[in-house]
């Protein structure tokens, strides 16, 4: 079969390292992004870049149509908005025959009205929906009316490491703990949270410190807390791309989501040893487990985290725990079983049609 994924750029996001990971298993589908001008921070090799690269200009539906062509394309693999557009118009306008295969990576969660009623209006022309936890599955059947038939659910794998994984021990005893975040810059990400925990937990333990890494649209604004507090306990690194050598660096990792419809990081510190804390919010607590292989939080509340980043602290044993059944928790995302997951899909999708 012939697959083509379609995304936006190569910019850091989690739907680019999965496409990233896709393609390490897939070398044969053909992988084109929609826009070159954003920087290649997600290594995708051999990405095809329309020269009609303006917002939802209507010349790249020419141009791509002929990529189709050219390649006998029969599925399109559809990320992100853009892209979902896109391939939309070509398969009405310019080649019914095609497949089209939605992946839905999160945008269901802002719950807008026009991406709502795009995808219900859609849903006649694309043969599958691919949801990355049962809480995304769920918004799109209550927000864009998608028949629970045509959504399957494959849970995104571990992608940074499955080439090289390096796991360095942390759990010996030593006179500093060092406690990360990462992620986007935007208040439901958790950053604030995250600044005011290390913020409180600092002016009483001067062992603790705090790296903050990732970028976005509140960095002015981290940037000026920092400035202003002058604590030397909360180091920002800004964008990190040697995501390794970050992990490898904690004691702890905090993903403080106000929502989240799957999440990778806490996957990925798992991975590499590192004992998870994260919001006790769907599609995070699909994936990981509060007192098995993480601790629980309730979102937006910075006594209850601080209160876990405490107890991690001073107890080693939890801390071991955490770790060795982490590791036993990633092995049920490998890249692998992931790619085996989207061969079955895709073949159901040339086998079946479309209701």
């Amino acid at each position: 079969m012939n697959v083509l994924h379609i995304f936006d750029h190569n910019g850091i996001g989690g739907a680019q390292r999965i496409i990233a990971g896709i393609q390490t298993k897939r070398s044969d589908d053909i992988f084109l992004g929609l826009n070159n001008k954003i920087p290649n921070i997600i290594q995708i090799n051999n990405v095809i870049f329309p020269k009609s690269r303006g917002k939802f200009n209507l010349l790249s539906v020419f141009e791509i149509s002929k990529i189709i062509k050219r390649n006998q394309i029969e599925i399109i693999h559809c990320h992100l908005f853009k892209s979902q557009l896109l391939s939309l118009i070509i398969k009405i306008f310019l080649n019914n025959k095609l497949f089209l295969i939605f992946h839905e990576h999160g945008e269901i969660f802002l719950n807008k009205k026009s991406y709502n009623l795009f995808l219900k209006f859609s849903n006649k022309f694309v043969s599958f929906f691919i949801s990355i936890s049962k809480a995304t599955e769920k918004l799109l059947i209550n927000y864009a009316k998608i028949p629970k038939n045509k959504i399957s659910i494959i849970y995104n794998p571990i992608t940074l490491f499955s080439m090289e994984k390096k796991i360095c021990e942390k759990l010996e005893s030593k006179k500093t703990f060092t406690v990360g975040f990462a992620a986007r810059l935007e208040i439901r990400k958790g950053w604030l949270d995250f600044y005011n925990v290390a913020m409180l937990i600092a002016k009483n333990n001067a062992n603790i410190f705090f790296k903050i890494a990732g970028d976005g649209n509140d960095s002015n604004k981290l940037n000026d807390l920092i400035s202003k507090d002058n604590n030397p306990n909360i180091i920002y690194l800004g964008n990190v791309r040697d995501m390794v050598s970050f992990y490898n660096s904690l004691d702890c990792f905090v993903i403080p989501s106000h929502f989240e419809p799957m999440g990778l990081t806490q996957l990925e510190a798992q991975a590499m040893g590192v004992p998870v804390i994260a919001s006790n919010v769907p599609g995070l607590n699909e994936v990981i487990n509060d007192q098995v292989d993480c601790l629980m939080f309730e979102a937006k509340n910075i006594n209850d985290l601080a209160n876990k980043i405490t107890r991690l602290y001073n107890d080693e044993k939890l801390r071991k725990r955490l770790v060795e059944a982490g590791k036993e928790n990633v092995k049920k995302y490998s890249l692998d079983e992931y790619t085996v997951e989207l061969d079955k899909l895709y073949r159901r999708s040339l086998n079946e049609k479309i209701n």
